[in-house]
């Protein structure tokens, strides 16, 4: 049996090899949309752009829709490679989105009941977003975790977190623990925590952050954790490091009112990516003749003792 366990030890490592957050030869891209901010009525509908974070250089992919000009959060499926988008602007408040990866169009899915300040999907494929039910003000209202169901924007509601929130972002890393970023309510100097949370929803670890930021919290498919600073004109991107709370500045993108971005592993492959493809599947192959070849050699064995 010997020759056996080997092929399959083997082949489990092959497979292995090219199984992680984003797969072997599937280039991530940051896709963004912009329309945060106050008086919608002078804001031109949302659009969607992939960004290059290193120089902050952006593709303009398109407009969500005339309804849409207050959506700011967006998340890639881990799973399906989709992208859903919520809108908070007027009736559409918490709205849930899939959208058109190429053009950016919008399909209407459903609405979540809540104001919802920024989404981020587990690498199970569940989606979480984050309510601020005290920004509607609801007096006294606690702000929660809640997953939310991808055909018809259903949430299912998890605990109260500690207080009120604002300027919320919300990422999951790789391991499925989900992360918040939020502001404090205190007057005076605002202040960026940044949270790691329960499976329920509640507080575990927190630590302060070196500096503001707005309410955009992303990580990328190398574990990077990203967030931003928010202009009329000029975006900073920034990293965080989520052991000490300190924030770098990345690079500046010209989107008006950058408002959220998420990570998509595309579905193709490029370039040498593909060839490597291709080399690992001959390669395989190869190693699974080899280890037939050794399976029956030593099955003739056994037999002629026999």
């Amino acid at each position: 049996m010997k020759p056996v366990l080997a092929f399959v030890l083997a082949l489990l490592s092959v497979l292995h090899s090219g199984r992680a957050y984003c797969p072997a030869g599937r280039q991530a891209k940051m896709y963004a949309v912009n329309g945060a901010g106050l008086d919608l009525t002078a804001f031109a509908p949302t659009s969607l752009y992939i960004i290059d974070p290193s120089d902050g250089s952006f593709e303009l992919l398109g407009e969500l829709g005339a309804d849409y000009k207050h959506t700011v959060g967006i998340a890639a499926c881990p799973v399906s490679s989709k992208l859903y988008a919520v809108d908070n602007g007027g009736d559409n408040n918490g709205t849930l989105l899939m959208l058109d990866p190429h053009t950016g169009a919008a399909t209407h899915i459903g609405y979540t009941g809540y104001q919802i300040a920024d989404l981020a999907f587990a690498p199970d494929g569940t989606l979480y977003g984050w309510a601020e039910i005290s920004s509607e003000g609801v007096s006294g209202g606690l702000d929660f975790l809640v997953t939310i169901n991808t055909e018809t924007g259903v949430t299912t509601r998890l605990d109260d977190f500690v207080q009120e929130t604002r300027q919320s972002g919300v990422a999951v890393d790789h391991d499925g623990t989900v992360w918040l970023k939020r502001d404090d309510w205190i007057p005076g100097p605002a202040k960026n925590f940044l949270h790691r949370l329960t499976s329920t929803g509640l507080e575990d670890t927190s630590v302060e952050m070196t500096t503001r930021t707005d309410n955009m919290l992303a990580y990328s498919p190398d574990g990077m954790l990203y967030t931003a600073k928010r202009g009329p004109g000029v975006s900073n991107l920034q990293t965080i490091d989520p052991a000490t709370g300190a924030v770098d500045s990345l690079s500046n993108t010209a989107i008006p009112r950058l408002a959220g971005f998420t990570f998509r592993c595309e579905t193709g492959l490029t370039g040498g990516a593909a060839v490597g493809a291709i080399i690992g599947i001959i390669f395989g192959f190869i190693l699974l003749l080899v280890c037939c070849c050794a399976c029956m050699g030593w099955m003739s064995n056994r037999a002629r003792r026999d």
